[in-house]
């Protein structure tokens, strides 16, 4: 008989042979998430979410994963956000903005005049992969003290330094805009770990045990029939 026959005729023994795979042979490859994270690694390039690489440290990029058992089990990852660039993407996919409409006209101002740094760079502990852990480790750069006046755009004529001013108040310095990008970079984390989470499961799964051990055959006892 095949693996569904046994299955369905003895299923105590199913259930021990598909115990003993998974504990054996069938536990993952240590490297079958590599694909995964190559993915992030691009898919976070359209987004903004630059993950550094860590190819001289094993060939690996700075995204940490654990799990997928206990509670504190999650993913994070180190790099950095340019924040116009996510901020364009939101745009062009139609997602909702972390900013209203009003903090956004500053913001673009902020940047065409280079009063703005454009990233954020995101910081976590190897130790804890998960996402809580992830931090803004270096503040954005917000250019103060300039004598001139803006020379064009909405706020034409309006003094530089007031500019800066008023901006810090809208944005409470630059802690909204870090904290809205640390934000979207924990939730990109969060994303990938559910994608692990689902691979993992898939390939420990009884219907992947099943694919894999499709052309064994078994005695009508239950017993694997070895080939000869």
């Amino acid at each position: 008989m095949n693996i569904l026959e046994l299955k369905e005729r003895h299923p105590k023994k199913f259930k021990a042979t598909y115990r003993t795979w998974v504990e054996g042979e069938g536990n993952p490859d240590w490297n079958w998430y590599d694909s995964i994270i190559e993915d992030a690694v691009e898919v976070g390039k359209e987004r903004g979410f630059f993950i550094d690489d860590r190819s001289n440290e094993r060939g690996r990029t700075a995204f940490y994963f654990n799990g997928f058992w206990s509670q504190g089990d999650g993913a994070s990852w180190t790099g950095s956000v340019n924040v116009h660039w996510w901020v364009e993407w939101l745009r062009a996919n139609n997602k909702p903005l972390p900013f209203d409409d009003m903090q956004m006209l500053w913001l673009q101002e902020a940047w065409r005049n280079d009063y703005l740094s454009r990233t954020v760079r995101i910081g976590t502990h190897t130790f804890d992969s998960h996402s809580g852990s992830m931090r803004v480790s270096d503040s954005m750069d917000l250019t103060e003290g300039y004598s001139h006046r803006l020379e064009d755009g909405i706020f034409k004529g309006m003094d530089a330094e007031a500019f800066v001013i008023m901006f810090r108040k809208m944005f409470n310095g630059t802690n909204d805009i870090e904290e809205a990008a640390l934000t979207a970079a924990r939730e990109f984390a969060d994303d990938y770990y559910h994608i692990l989470e689902q691979e993992f499961e898939y390939l420990t799964s009884e219907e992947y045990f099943m694919e894999r051990v499709a052309d064994h055959e078994y005695d009508e006892e239950g017993n694997e029939v070895q080939a000869a």
